[in-house]
């Protein structure tokens, strides 16, 4: 039942992203330089060229991005050497501890060998866990435990302000820097900000009218890679999300979660004008204006 042998799906090149995280007493414009290294007091000086110039320059001219802040080179191996810097900084908490275990097709190296072991199939391509309902793969256990909790519904982590459940940590995290307004993660285009990285990066994209994943069948183009497995699911009929109350089937996880609430009676999400609330995200809100300004009148 697998996309991949119905359909071959292609990716385009896609260029870099270009993401800042806005700290105090620090710019939020591009450095320039390969050979910056993570520090408190680094200063970024903002460039004179515009800023689709910027944009346009940076993906062409520097492919290769950093995994944990999305600075962008022209050469790997600089990269490389600038994502040790954030290891020792983040990922090395015990200073006692040696990076031994290393990489024998790139430069990193890793405290733990069972972080090697996951490494190397970046390089193989290699990925063990496969979901027994989508057949989807990945190459690491966590990754392949978060994908199931979609099929199975489990939501394991819950804001202890407004009780919405999640299926990552991570995405509790983004969601708690709603409830306190901070948007640490700015444009460098439109300086707008954002509670979550991945958001920004799929901001980015509209500014760069870059569409990267595009339909082998209808050559339609897609920003994410997960709209386009959604899209392929149109052309070969697969709905692997079921209903376990009333056993209706969807192709998409967001039509999925809407259906559910239907039985749970959840309503998360409310109008700002009428307070009204509504299981989707999508909410009528230019009716209420309309409402709105007929009364003031």
């Amino acid at each position: 039942r697998q996309i991949n042998q119905a359909i071959k799906v292609k990716q385009l090149h896609r260029p870099n992203d270009l993401l800042t995280e806005e700290r105090p007493g620090e710019s939020s414009a591009t450095d320039n330089d390969d050979d910056w290294e993570p520090a408190v007091t680094n200063q970024v000086q903002s460039s004179e060229r515009s800023a689709a110039a910027e944009n346009e320059d940076v993906s062409l001219k520097k492919p290769y991005s950093c995994s944990f802040c999305m600075k962008t080179f022209s050469v790997q191996l600089k990269r490389n050497k600038h994502e040790r810097y954030h290891e020792k900084c983040h990922t090395d908490k015990d200073k006692t501890k040696e990076a031994r275990f290393k990489c024998s097709v790139c430069p990193r190296a890793f405290i733990h060998s069972n972080s090697l072991r996951v490494h190397i199939r970046t390089h193989t391509g290699e990925k063990p866990y496969i979901c027994t309902v989508c057949n989807k793969a990945f190459s690491d256990n966590r990754n392949y435990q978060n994908h199931v909790r979609i099929h199975t519904g489990e939501r394991p982590y819950s804001c202890t302000l407004c009780n919405k459940t999640f299926v990552q940590k991570s995405h509790q995290n983004e969601h708690m820097l709603k409830h306190t307004g901070k948007k640490p993660f700015v444009c460098t285009v439109c300086k707008k900000g954002f509670n979550a990285r991945s958001s920004l990066k799929l901001h980015m994209k509209h500014h760069l009218e870059v569409k990267p994943f595009s339909c082998s069948v209808c050559d339609r183009g897609f920003i994410h890679s997960r709209s386009l497995q959604a899209h392929m699911r149109t052309h070969t009929g697969e709905k692997p999300f079921t209903c376990s109350v009333c056993k209706k089937s969807f192709s998409d996880d967001s039509s999925y979660r809407n259906h559910r609430r239907i039985h749970t009676g959840e309503r998360p999400y409310s109008c700002p004008i009428c307070k009204k609330h509504s299981p989707k995200r999508v909410i009528k809100i230019n009716t209420c204006r309309s409402i709105q300004g007929t009364n003031r009148l």
